[in-house]
């Protein structure tokens, strides 16, 4: 009678250590895919943001650069990419005083881009008119300039990049 009740309680004990594991397989294949979908709406709506400053930037350098009539900038037909000292000299021009829907900051205030880096910019004379044309980018999630997740303003616009081979800043490839 004892090796019944022995036998019992094992079997007993090991449905329960089954009863766990399927538990825990199964509430982990039902919340996986939620996990991965809360993933990809939290990155859609960083992506959102991003794009929300790079525009409201991008407005305030075309707004800055319509009032005046000289500009420091020596421009052609052709994109020229400033440099991030240009960059952040020409957006520090822009934005002083002013509110923009930017949540990250650098050192001295100026926004940048959820991965910590600065926002490029690039000029060019329209060939219309006398006016100059603007681009403001996000390198994005990759931090490497010119690949498809850049956040560019104006919309749909891609980032003029000379050399879109450029190497991620981390060294990885």
């Amino acid at each position: 009678m004892s090796q019944k009740v022995s036998a019992t309680k094992l079997s007993i004990t090991i449905n329960k250590c089954v009863m766990k594991k399927s538990l825990l397989v199964t509430a982990l294949i039902f919340t996986f895919p939620w996990l991965i979908l809360a993933w990809l709406a939290w990155s859609k709506a960083q992506d959102s943001a991003v794009l929300s400053c790079v525009a409201s930037l991008h407005q305030a350098i075309v707004d800055s650069s319509r009032k005046e009539s000289a500009t420091p900038l020596e421009v052609a037909l052709e994109w020229k990419v400033l440099s991030a000292d240009e960059s952040h000299r020409l957006i520090l021009s822009t934005t002083r005083g002013r509110s923009f829907d930017c949540g990250e900051r650098d050192s001295q205030g100026l926004p940048v881009d959820p991965w910590g880096n600065q926002f490029r910019v690039a000029v060019r004379q329209s060939a219309e008119s006398d006016k100059l044309e603007f681009r403001l980018w996000s390198n994005g999630r990759d931090e490497i300039p010119g690949t498809a997740d850049d956040l560019v303003s104006p919309y749909g616009e891609r980032a003029p990049v000379p050399n879109r081979l450029t190497p991620p800043r981390h060294g990885c490839k």
